[in-house]
């Protein structure tokens, strides 16, 4: 949809951003030491993204085209963040960082905004983002980890007053 709306060589990174994690998908059945399982919430982001795909590839309309896959790929990816979240070791920064410049290089690169040419570069650029954190500063376990320590100090001065 993006290439016939006029945006030309940028729908490449549009092609990559769901040709690649199409590979990993592949990639996943073939490694029998995968840690993570599938969970309920994996199966229902991925039918709701199989839908949005569907209203992609049904409308005519170029911008409801370009929204329906920007909600199928955001759906698609928040089974990985809540990885990211909990187990960000099992991601790989350096991939959302490349993300996060290739985006931010192909915005700097647009001339006339439209949603036809910004929607998808600007929904990589804020995802990746935000996997930058998750994954690089890793606020999850930091958390978790500040919790269990107020946790194990509550119990020690409920055992210390004794």
């Amino acid at each position: 949809m993006e290439f016939h709306s006029g945006v030309g060589l940028r729908t490449l990174t549009t092609f990559i951003t769901g040709f690649m994690p199409l590979l990993v998908f592949i990639a996943s059945f073939h490694n029998a030491a995968a840690v993570w399982k599938i969970r309920r919430l994996d199966y229902v982001c991925g039918a709701m993204s199989l839908a949005g795909t569907a209203a992609w590839l049904v409308t005519q309309n170029g911008i409801i085209a370009i929204t329906a896959a920007i909600a199928a790929d955001f759906l698609a990816g928040i089974p990985t963040m809540v990885k990211s979240w909990s187990h960000p070791e099992s991601e790989t920064v350096s991939s959302y960082i490349g993300t996060v410049v290739n985006a931010g290089v192909l915005l700097l690169t647009i001339q006339h905004w439209t949603t036809d040419v910004a929607a998808f570069p600007l929904f990589l650029f804020c995802v990746a983002s935000v996997e930058v954190v998750l994954v690089g500063l890793k606020p999850g376990p930091r958390l978790e980890r500040a919790r269990l320590h107020r946790r194990q100090a509550s119990a020690s001065d409920v055992t210390a007053s004794r």
